[in-house]
């Protein structure tokens, strides 16, 4: 039996592969005669086992038998593999039918049924607001007109007392803004010589806004060391000051000046030693202001007398 399991093992294996091809298309449904011929089948293999087990056949005739019964048994084995396979595989579809569905095609279903009431009363709702709105409209036009509200009282106008202290307000606040200008090196060219005696509040205004606007602090001031010196948005009106006559200030030096808001010379000349070393610090050049010698340089070119210290 050894001998005939290794000599007809490649054909017990294809007759099981025959077996499992035919009985997964034959088998599946237990009313087709297919099924019963091979129950027959296997009960002939039981029988022929049987007899081969209780009387061997002596010579050829036993050899062939048990070579054929091997080959048969592997092709009935096959075709019950395949058989129960397509079983369960029947079985399946019939299960998943008869379950209850997923619980998110319920609500699925219960939100097509809620918009299709909410379609349908649709026409029901819009009708009834037509019909309130009419009647809205009627009560509204039945309603006598209220008497319309009385003129507001005219303002009352200042006295001469608030006139007086309003005039001298825009103009210390010019006065103000004029003197800081000044301080810096950035002498304003209007109201100057007493020009701006007897101005009235609006006349001061309009000289305030006429001024250079001062630049504001900046978060990173205090970074460096000193004090910011004042600076401008834009160079002040009929000044023209080429920086780079001061010797040591080159074009991109008077780039990142300007972005201070330092245009002219006499702006420079008024610079403290505090200004002069948070400018240092700002152009990563420390003494450099010093020991060019700038502040002096300033002062000749502006005209004027030493700033101070």
């Amino acid at each position: 039996m050894i001998f005939l399991a290794q000599t007809l093992l490649l054909w017990t294996l294809a007759a099981t592969a025959l077996g499992l091809f035919f009985g997964f298309l034959a088998c599946g449904d237990p009313q087709k005669p297919g099924v019963k011929s091979w129950r027959l089948l296997a009960l002939l293999v039981v029988a022929l086992a049987t007899a081969d087990a209780l009387a061997r056949l002596p010579g050829r005739a036993g050899l062939w038998l048990d070579a054929g019964l091997m080959v048969l048994v592997g092709y009935v084995l096959g075709a019950g593999v395949a058989c129960a396979t397509r079983r369960l595989l029947r079985s399946r579809p019939s299960a998943s039918a008869s379950a209850e569905p997923p619980d998110w095609l319920t609500a699925a279903h219960e939100t097509l049924a809620q918009a299709k009431a909410f379609v349908g009363a649709a026409p029901q709702a819009i009708g009834a607001n037509a019909i309130v709105v009419q009647m809205l409209g009627a009560a509204r036009l039945e309603q006598p007109a209220s008497p319309a509200p009385p003129l507001a009282a005219a303002a009352r106008e200042p006295s001469a007392a608030e006139n007086e202290r309003s005039i001298e307000a825009a103009v210390a606040d010019y006065r103000a803004a004029q003197a800081k200008l000044r301080a810096h090196g950035l002498a304003p060219d209007v109201g100057e010589n007493g020009a701006d005696q007897g101005l009235d509040a609006g006349a001061a205004r309009v000289l305030s806004a006429s001024l250079p606007q001062i630049v504001g602090a900046q978060a990173n001031d205090a970074f460096y060391p000193g004090e910011r010196p004042l600076g401008v948005f834009a160079p002040p009106r009929r000044c023209d000051d080429d920086l780079t006559r001061i010797a040591g200030v080159d074009e991109a030096t008077v780039q990142r000046l300007q972005g201070l808001g330092v245009w002219t010379f006499c702006q420079i000349a008024a610079w403290t030693a505090d200004h002069a070393r948070w400018v240092e610090a700002y152009l990563a050049a420390p003494g450099r202001v010093e020991r060019e010698s700038w502040r002096e340089q300033a002062r000749a070119l502006c005209g004027q007398l030493p700033g101070p210290p």
